[in-house]
């Protein structure tokens, strides 16, 4: 008799045991709606001042809904800046400054903004600034280019943005549908480090020396 054979009724046994005490519990959580009718909700932050902060990827906006209520209101609307007329293109990641509610108020947002031709597009991160009027309406206002001309699709953008634990921006930037549907014939570049499809860009949150590229990058 193999080890398998002689080790499986007793661990199909244990596994059957954990596995009904498992699903033998009540699940803790309740479920119910807080806000409704997003445009294709991309980024779903919950940002340091208690607002949930998302991203519309069709409609180009940025929206804030708090938690306790649900109360919802848009806080940036891209508008003609931004291009969307796929499954995966449009407005993408959001990320926070972790000095957010200190000394940089600063909101970092990921969106594609021109188009080559049916598949192909341009990317570009901007930083802006979040204001609160003396009328108590919240903007995000002062749009600063942190790197554009960045390779876009209609398909896998990815398009994701975090801050890493080394005060950091990062951005991933997907394979562009390379080699399936309309982008069949689209070479996949994850491989090649000399371009930037299929990669994590790392970028600081400010400019050093005038460069939001990190010197110490590794390529």
């Amino acid at each position: 008799m193999s080890p398998i054979q002689i080790l499986g009724k007793p661990f199909l046994a244990s596994l059957l045991l954990i596995s009904s005490h498992l699903f033998g519990q009540n699940e803790p959580f309740t479920m119910r709606v807080l806000a409704n009718n997003f445009s294709f909700p991309w980024e779903i932050v919950y940002g340091p001042d208690n607002n949930i902060w998302t991203t519309e990827r069709t409609s180009g906006k940025v929206t804030l809904v708090t938690p306790g209520n649900g109360s919802k209101k848009t806080i940036l609307t891209l508008g003609s800046k931004m291009v969307q007329s796929a499954g995966q293109d449009g407005l993408l990641g959001l990320a926070l400054h972790p000095l957010f509610l200190t000394t940089k108020p600063y909101v970092f947002i990921a969106y594609t903004y021109a188009s080559i031709d049916a598949t192909h597009r341009l990317t570009k991160i901007e930083r802006y600034t979040y204001t609160v009027q003396r009328n108590s309406k919240a903007a995000l206002t002062n749009p600063v280019t942190v790197i554009d001309n960045l390779p876009g699709s209609n398909d896998h953008n990815s398009g994701r943005l975090a801050v890493g634990p080394d005060s950091k921006l990062y951005y991933s930037i997907g394979d562009m549908g390379a080699g399936q549907f309309d982008n069949s014939a689209r070479q996949n570049n994850a491989q090649n480090l000399s371009v930037y499809e299929g990669k994590i860009l790392r970028l600081n949150l400010e400019p050093i020396n005038g460069s939001w590229i990190p010197s110490d990058n590794p390529f």
